[in-house]
């Protein structure tokens, strides 16, 4: 690799996601944070950048990512402890956001993975079509959807028949 800075090993677990940080002049160190989503640990990059120009060491970048919140209701981790973990995703309304929680949902390995959603809204003429093509991505990660909304989701639903859905 170019990179000066980079991450591998990425995995998403109930906890959040794990990674390993390399930073090619200090070495590399496992790192865990709450946040989803590889575009999440992108942008985490993005500050560990910051972090190693201004003369921190891994260990105190490690931490300052183990500290990190997510935004409320954007890929929020929630851990009923009860063996149901929810991936609260209800504030983002646009297909690069629905195609990341798609995505994030996919990385967990065991378990029935259910969505739940009302579709994207305020996407003007795209509507209708983008609703269509989440569909077609929600056929090939969930186990179950559930479709709030008869009309609004409409759309939705013909991407999942069209996959051949149950």
């Amino acid at each position: 690799d170019n990179l000066d800075i980079f991450a591998s090993d990425i995995s998403v677990n109930p906890r959040g996601s794990e990674f390993k940080l390399i930073i090619k002049d200090l070495g590399e160190i496992k790192c865990q944070t709450k946040m989803l989503g590889r575009h999440n640990i992108n942008n985490i990059l993005a500050g560990c950048s910051v972090g190693y120009i201004l003369g921190m060491t891994l260990e105190e970048i490690a931490m300052g990512i183990s500290k990190i919140e997510p935004v409320e209701h954007r890929l929020s981790l929630i851990d009923s402890g009860n063996g149901v973990i929810i991936i609260d995703d209800g504030f983002n309304s646009n297909p690069s956001g629905a195609k990341a929680a798609l995505e994030v949902i996919n990385e967990f390995k065991n378990g029935k993975k259910i969505v739940v959603t009302p579709g994207m809204v305020e996407l003007g003429d795209i509507e209708y079509d983008e609703n269509k093509k989440f569909g077609i991505e929600i056929s090939k990660v969930a186990d179950i959807v559930f479709l709030i909304g008869k009309k609004r989701t409409a759309p939705i639903r013909e991407g999942l028949l069209e996959m051949n859905y149950p």
